[in-house]
């Protein structure tokens, strides 16, 4: 028996394994308790991380009323397209209709000068 090194059929069910697991649920939903909360921060302009900190603060013993501005982010892009989700995309402060994906395309950051 070989020790170490890469088993095709192991790393396979692994993969599957981890596949079926159940995902929790999400907790950030239109119409809940918890978008009830947050949509009206939304609306004042707050961001999606400072709505996440002022949940925190409101709300430090219960972590059922709290999310990360990341979540919050994923319910909104994720809304079908329509009049809701247009109103909810027009309370954050760059109004994009999509998001950028960070993982691919080019790099944004810009680059530095040499002055030689």
């Amino acid at each position: 028996m070989i020790t170490g090194g890469y088993r095709s059929s192991l790393a396979q069910q692994r993969a599957d394994l981890q596949a079926s697991k159940v995902r929790n649920p999400k907790r950030l939903i239109v119409g809940n308790t918890l978008w009830n909360i947050v949509m009206p921060l939304l609306q004042d302009f707050h961001s999606p991380e400072q709505v996440s900190g002022i949940l925190k603060c409101m709300n430090p013993d219960d972590i059922s009323l709290q999310v990360s501005h990341e979540s919050i982010y994923t319910a909104i892009y994720a809304m079908p397209r329509g009049a809701l989700r247009r109103e909810v995309i027009a309370c954050l402060r760059q109004s994009r209709k999509k998001r950028r994906s960070r993982s691919r395309g080019e790099d944004r950051r810009g680059t530095i000068r040499i002055w030689g």
